[in-house]
Order: structure tokens, then C-alpha cells, then sequence
């Protein structure tokens, strides 16, 4: 399994779009991240995740994002760049579904065609009954 490792960055709730924007391209493009997100915290702050294959410099991270923090008129604040746990992504997802059984589905399916043309059978007998009556 790939080692990830995650960067969180969080920023004052009073940014804008177009501000937010700003930080999240510097992960997403500059930093070459894998995969980012922003979303509310639950006091209302923004947060910034990246995550990355290889951890990125925290001296290159810092001096990438000086511009847009002053551009925003906001003091620099630090990136916390972590290791994430090794997880078996997919056997949790697994895990979460629980197994079908696509066996019994088909066959209850067969059963109902079956009665729908039994039904249909029988309303062609008694209409041709009640014709020759």
C-alpha cells in the first residue's frame, strides 16, 4: 500500500471563494497534491486538506502560500503535514455494503413473469368461454 500524507490548513471563516481558491491551487497545482478538499470546520473556519504519495517540504509549502495569505491580509499560519494511517480502503467500503443476493432477486422476478402469463392465459380462456357460451 502507497504511504500518504496529509496537509491541513486552516484559514479564517471570513474568506471568500475566490480567496480560498487561492490556497487550494496552491496544494492542487503547485504542490502537485493527489487529491484536496475544502470544507467548514465545525466552528465555521475553513480547512484546507491535501493530500499527497510524498510529503511535500514545509520550507516550499510555506514560502508558496506567503503571496496568497498576503494578498489576503492575513499572518501566515503553519501547514501541518502528518502521515495517514495505513487503512484497507477498500475492504471498509466493502464492509460498509452488505453482500446481495442477486440469485433470489432473479428468481422472484422469474416468479412474477410466470404468474403475469399464467393470469393472461386464463383471461384468454374465460373470454373465449364466454364467447362460445
Amino acid at each position: 500500500m502507497t504511504a500518504l500524507f496529509q496537509a491541513r490548513l486552516q484559514l479564517d471563516e471570513r474568506l471568500t471563494p475566490a480567496e480560498l481558491a487561492g490556497f487550494e491551487t496552491v496544494f492542487s497545482e503547485l504542490l502537485d497534491a493527489a487529491a484536496t478538499a475544502h470544507l467548514r470546520d465545525g466552528g465555521g473556519d475553513w480547512l484546507i486538506e491535501a493530500l499527497f504519495t510524498d510529503p511535500p517540504a514545509e520550507d516550499a509549502v510555506a514560502a508558496l502560500l506567503a503571496p496568497v495569505f498576503a494578498d489576503c491580509g492575513l499572518t501566515p499560519v503553519p501547514v501541518a503535514i502528518t502521515p495517514l494511517a495505513q487503512r484497507d480502503w477498500l475492504a471498509e467500503n466493502r464492509a460498509a455494503f452488505p453482500p446481495r443476493q442477486a440469485a433470489r432477486a432473479a428468481t422472484s422476478a422469474k416468479r412474477a413473469s410466470l404468474k403475469g402469463r399464467r393470469s393472461a392465459r386464463k383471461a384468454t380462456q374465460i373470454k373465449s368461454r364466454v364467447r362460445g357460451a
